[in-house]
């Protein structure tokens, strides 16, 4: 079993120019279930909040700006395809999921705006892990990789959810393809 880092699983809350970016790095584990099949397991999450003060000749207000939540699962199956006593040539296919949603605050509640997204992402790295017995602390590994990923995501805003004549919904559906480095 080892506990590592996934790496950071940026989730874009929004759509038509207004966005919040929050980070969740994703933090978990990997089990070995052989020397060739393993599994690994992260969960990541990240909250933001963020205001002020405006201070004019009346006195000073308390101002809210944005706020908001995501979560980022990671699962992947590592496959050793060659290995040796202090290493590891692995590939690994691999899949992350997350969703967050937020507010941005405007002047008033009417001109407020819900935003949020849904991601998904599958895709594959190619690498080695390095075991460190080699030098007595057979606790240690190091692992880069290079890999190819497939992603969608769809991002939401919403206008005038205070307003009594109903609420303005704008989707935008993203699809990319990209590579992807990874150390760990």
């Amino acid at each position: 079993v080892g506990v590592g880092w996934f790496g950071v699983s940026g989730v874009s809350l929004g759509a038509a120019g207004v966005t919040l970016n929050i980070d969740a790095p994703a933090v978990g584990i990997r089990y070995w279930l052989n020397e060739t099949i393993g599994l690994d397991v992260a969960l990541g999450f990240g909250y933001t909040s963020a205001g002020g003060t405006v201070d004019t000749p009346d006195g000073i207000t308390d101002v809210q700006i944005a706020s908001g939540f995501a979560l980022t699962l990671h699962g992947g199956i590592p496959i050793s395809v060659y290995h040796g006593e202090h290493y590891s040539f692995q590939f690994v296919p691999e899949f992350d999921f997350g969703f967050g949603s937020g507010t941005q605050f405007g002047a008033t509640p009417n001109d407020d705006q819900n935003v949020g997204a849904v991601f998904f992402q599958i895709g594959a790295r190619a690498g080695a892990e390095v075991y460190f017995g080699f030098i007595g602390v057979p606790e240690l590994a190091l692992q880069a990789t290079i890999g190819l990923g497939l992603g969608y995501q769809s991002g939401t805003l919403e206008n005038g959810f205070a307003d009594t004549r109903g609420s303005t919904i704008t989707t935008v559906n993203t699809l990319g393809l990209s590579t992807t480095v990874q150390e760990e």
